[in-house]
């Protein structure tokens, strides 16, 4: 059974109205105990209010869908991980050897996920690539 790591953008797509979130929703029911970190916590908070702050959401149904979130977490959906010492390390020597591209908060994600042993499923095009050429197995959630 594959384990995976899932991005923020898959879940911003899973929980938020989105043009790939047909396509998230079928990924996530195939999946068992899918890994997220401490990090994804806090990207979902930057998102919602990115998106009510830009008039994507109204904030009633950005609280909903928090919600839902939170109790996914409460009930043990996810399988959550804090980053470690060893995740921060290998992050870093990530961030050394990219040509520029690879955000630091992106490479704890992928360092988590290596870390972990879990493949990575994403909608970030960019992300995934660098995923690849770091030697992760990679799917990339497309809009259908």
């Amino acid at each position: 059974m594959t384990r995976w790591y899932i991005d923020t953008s898959v879940l911003a797509s899973y929980y938020f109205p989105e043009a790939r979130s047909a396509a998230a929703q079928r990924f996530m029911d195939s999946v068992e105990s899918p890994f997220i970190s401490a990090l994804t916590l806090l990207e979902m908070r930057s998102l919602t209010a990115r998106k009510i702050s830009r008039k994507e959401l109204t904030g009633t149904l950005a609280e909903k869908a928090l919600a839902v979130f939170q109790s996914h977490l409460r009930e043990g959906y996810f399988h959550f991980l804090i980053p470690a010492a060893q995740h921060w390390e290998l992050a870093g020597g990530l961030v050394e050897r990219s040509t520029g591209a690879l955000r630091s908060l992106d490479a704890l994600h992928l360092a988590i996920a290596r870390g972990e042993g879990a493949a990575l499923v994403t909608a970030d095009g960019g992300f995934a690539s660098a995923a690849r050429r770091m030697g992760l197995a990679v799917t990339l959630l497309g809009a259908r």
